[in-house]
C-alpha cells in the first residue's frame, strides 16, 4: 500500500533517476528502530536506556512507537507505556484505568494484587467491561523500576481470556549494562555484487534472524524469481 501511495503521489513518471546518487546518500543510514526508543528483536523488546526487556506472547507482533510499544494478536491487544509515578503502584494502576476510560468516564479495577516479577515490585488490576463486540477483560500490570519510575502493560482480551498475556507479564526483567551496551542500531550498507554472489548468499548477510531472503528482496525491489548481476549495487542491512 505504501508503494502504491508513493506511485500515486509521484504521478505518471517512471524509470530510475540518479540511482547511484540515491544509494550513496542512504549508505549507512539507520534502519528500523532507534535504540534510544528501544528495539524489537522477534518477540523480544529491549530498551537500553530504561534497562528493561520482555517477550510478547506467541502469535503476537509488536510495533514500537515514541511513547508506547503496541502488542497485537487475534486473541487480544495491549501496550507497554509509562506514566507519572509517585511511589504507590496502587495509585498508579488506578490512574492508568482512569486514563483508559477517557474524559468524563470512569473505569476502576475490581481489585489490585501485589506481586514480584523477576525481582521487580509489581501489581495488577482487572476490570470487566462491555464493548461493541461483547464483554472484555482490561488488565493493567505495573512494575516499579525506581522510586520515581514505573512502567505498565494495559491489555484487552475477550472476557475470561486475559491469561493469554500472563507469559508476557511474567517476562518483564531488568537487563545488565553490558546487555544494554550491546544493543546497537541496524544500518543500510550499499554493496556491489561480485562474481559468485547470489540472492541467497547476500541475504545471509542481513542482520535478521528470520526471513532474510524475503527482507533482502523487498529491500531491493526484487521479485520472487529475480536474480542479481555482477556490478549491480544492492542494499543489505547490517549491525
Amino acid at each position: 500500500s505504501r508503494v502504491k501511495g508513493a506511485l500515486a503521489m509521484a504521478g505518471a513518471g517512471g524509470g530510475a533517476l540518479n540511482r547511484d546518487t540515491f544509494l550513496t546518500r542512504i549508505d549507512g543510514i539507520m534502519y528500523g528502530d532507534d535504540p534510544k526508543q528501544g528495539v524489537i528483536e522477534g518477540r523480544t523488546f529491549m530498551h537500553p536506556e530504561f534497562r528493561l526487556a520482555f517477550e510478547a506472547p506467541d502469535g503476537f507482533y509488536m510495533m514500537n512507537g515514541t511513547r508506547a510499544v503496541s502488542i497485537s494478536g487475534q486473541s487480544g491487544k495491549g501496550q507497554l507505556a509509562s506514566a507519572a509515578y509517585s511511589g504507590s503502584l496502587d495509585n498508579y494502576i488506578k490512574g492508568v484505568f482512569n486514563a483508559l476510560a477517557g474524559e468524563g468516564k470512569t473505569l476502576a479495577p475490581s481489585s489490585i494484587s501485589r506481586t514480584s516479577v523477576n525481582g521487580i515490585p509489581a501489581a495488577y488490576g482487572t476490570a470487566r467491561v462491555s464493548s461493541g463486540s461483547g464483554q472484555v477483560d482490561v488488565v493493567v500490570f505495573a512494575y516499579e523500576f525506581a522510586n520515581d519510575r514505573a512502567f505498565h502493560f494495559a491489555t484487552v482480551a475477550p472476557a475470561g481470556k486475559g491469561a493469554v498475556f500472563n507469559p508476557m507479564f511474567n517476562s518483564m526483567r531488568r537487563i545488565s549494562s553490558s546487555d544494554a551496551a550491546a544493543i546497537i542500531p541496524r544500518r543500510v550498507d550499499v554493496i556491489t555484487v561480485k562474481s559468485g554472489d547470489t540472492v541467497a548468499s547476500l541475504a545471509k548477510r542481513m542482520a535478521f534472524g528470520d526471513a532474510q531472503e524475503a527482507r533482502f528482496r523487498v529491500l531491493n525491489g526484487l521479485g520472487a524469481n529475480d536474480t542479481v548481476q555482477v556490478g549491480q549495487k544492492v542494499k543489505i542491512v547490517v549491525k
